[in-house]
């Protein structure tokens, strides 16, 4: 169980309509496979590229461990967590 109250408290947590926007795309996806739940989260667009690899691994390390304590007791233990990073890909080319 706990299906539903993850994902209350995944969207509660993750998703702040004033700094992601009402874009769906800016949204967590949550999945639920059996037990285990699974969060995908946007990154926001990083404004430069020679830093986006770096930036964004940082981003979502700070951002893990951010939420993986809440989010686990949310799930009351009986279930397992996976949060994934989207984040848009833009080329170096041009």
């Amino acid at each position: 169980g706990g299906g539903p109250l993850a994902q209350s408290l995944l969207e509660e947590i993750l998703v702040d309509p004033a700094e992601t926007g009402p874009e769906h795309s800016d949204r967590i996806a949550v999945a639920h496979t059996g037990d285990e739940a699974i969060a995908l989260v946007p990154l926001p667009t990083l404004a430069t590229a020679e830093h986006e690899e770096s930036g964004a691994g940082i981003l979502a390390d700070t951002l893990l461990a951010a939420v993986r304590d809440p989010l686990s007791a949310g799930l009351d233990g009986d279930g397992r967590l996976t949060v994934g990073v989207s984040a848009a890909v833009h080329s170096a080319e041009g």
